[in-house]
């Protein structure tokens, strides 16, 4: 998979988002890892960016997640 194809192809405006676009997922846990995804809690296949650090306060808060083959990558916070 090559993350940014994936990101281009969501960006590009002439393409449709027919279920291959980004999802928003809220923080549940920080050690291990978990976020809510559409009322289920996935703590596998979740990837992050290098250098994203999460904190135990930022537990609650939205991201916007990009499905992938293996999960989700984790893309950044949505204030």
């Amino acid at each position: 998979m090559n993350v940014y194809s994936e990101l281009w192809a969501l960006l590009r405006p002439e393409k449709s988002l027919d279920g291959g676009g980004a999802l928003f997922g809220t923080l549940a846990g920080v050690s291990p890892l978990t976020v809510r995804v559409g009322g289920c809690e996935v703590s596998e296949g979740l990837f992050r960016p290098a250098g994203m650090s999460l904190r135990a306060e930022d537990v609650g808060r939205t991201l916007a997640l990009l499905p992938c083959e293996e999960g989700f990558l984790l893309l950044f916070f949505v204030e």
